[in-house]
């Protein structure tokens, strides 16, 4: 399946959107990154309060893991440069990834200590896309969720204007973003 980069960061941005959406109706206060500190793997700032100590996220949206049940971790962002991908680069302190309405909150260090235990035992996948291929490992959600720090469940978009819903938090929420845990 071929993506295309345009469609792919639009998806990206709108799941951005919807996890800030849900991160403030949990009165965290949310700031965008800069464009350089998006360069560098971050997304967004969060605190508790405003004033309050900010953490860095970065957001990664896998829509294709809702129906695979696996989770793409990208290794290598561009096979043509060899340039490590962002489970190797990302300078955040948390990595929150999207399943569909399921988020997982990582640590980035966490899962560059395992990179080289999944490249030896989960699928290997070179995506293309009109930019140029990716490639990454199909790690099972199960151990995505095994190592996440805690696990929460965004609203659907239609279910964005009924409420916001938790599915199940293994820190409580303060800790996740004022780097309690």
């Amino acid at each position: 399946m071929r993506y295309k980069y345009a469609d792919q960061l639009a998806a990206g941005r709108d799941t951005e959107d919807r996890f800030s959406a849900w991160l403030r109706g949990h009165g965290r206060h949310v700031r965008a990154a800069t464009l350089e500190e998006q360069y560098s793997g971050i997304d967004m700032w969060v605190s508790e309060h405003d004033g309050g100590r900010l953490a860095s996220v970065e957001v990664k949206d896998d829509r294709v893991s809702v129906t695979s049940g696996r989770a793409f971790i990208e290794t290598v962002s561009s096979v043509a440069k060899g340039s490590d991908g962002w489970a190797l680069t990302c300078s955040a302190e948390w990595l929150a990834v999207v399943s569909g309405d399921v988020v997982y909150w990582l640590r980035p260090g966490e899962v560059r200590a395992r990179v080289a235990e999944w490249s030896a035992r989960c699928r290997e996948v070179t995506t293309q896309n009109d930019s140029g291929n990716t490639r990454g490992v199909l790690v099972p959600l199960g151990e995505i969720e095994a190592l996440a720090e805690a696990v929460c469940l965004l609203p659907s978009t239609r279910e964005h204007a009924a409420g916001l819903h938790d599915l199940r938090l293994l820190a409580p929420l303060s800790d996740v973003v004022s780097g309690g845990v």
